[in-house]
């Protein structure tokens, strides 16, 4: 699920924001309620939340907090594939790159949650503030496991 930020015009004719919620394709992964395995999964289930159409803002809390944690999980599938696949060369060279790799995560991890951080504070303590994190914490790590994966792809090929 994606969170946009629009203006339009409401009934008093005054400029207002709102937000426009937009279904995601990544994060095609429910919940496993027969066997959660993350704390975040056990909450979403006892509250029988529906991530596939939620209603209320604590609903698109949990479902974007899902989405994010879905999203982490293929980053961190990425990474290991792609450092296994550097590992796998032994030689200097991909040595070389698998430290780059990882000093390059380490740097982007602190940005992505930083970055997240300044985009939620728009709605600093409003209720809306977890979704936008999250929400932002998986559109962000999806574009870095694209990264990944082209050079997965690149080095596969190569």
């Amino acid at each position: 699920m994606q969170h946009k930020l629009s203006w339009s015009y409401g009934l008093s004719g005054l400029l207002t924001l709102g937000l426009v919620i937009v279904p995601s394709a990544q994060a095609k992964e429910l919940p496993n309620c027969r066997q959660p395995k993350t704390n975040l999964e056990k909450s979403i289930c006892q509250t029988s939340v529906n991530c596939e159409n939620p209603v209320t803002q604590l609903d698109l809390n949990f479902c974007s907090a899902w989405e994010a944690e879905v999203s982490d999980r293929q980053l961190n599938q990425a990474y290991k594939q792609l450092r296994d696949q550097y590992r796998k060369q032994n030689d200097q060279h991909f040595k070389k790159r698998d430290n780059y790799l990882v000093n390059s995560q380490l740097a982007w991890i602190k940005y992505r949650d930083t970055h997240c951080q300044w985009i939620a504070s728009r709605f600093d303590g409003g209720s809306a503030q977890p979704m936008l994190y999250s929400s932002c914490i998986g559109t962000v790590t999806q574009q870095r496991t694209n990264e990944l994966k082209e050079e997965l792809d690149f080095e596969q090929n190569h």
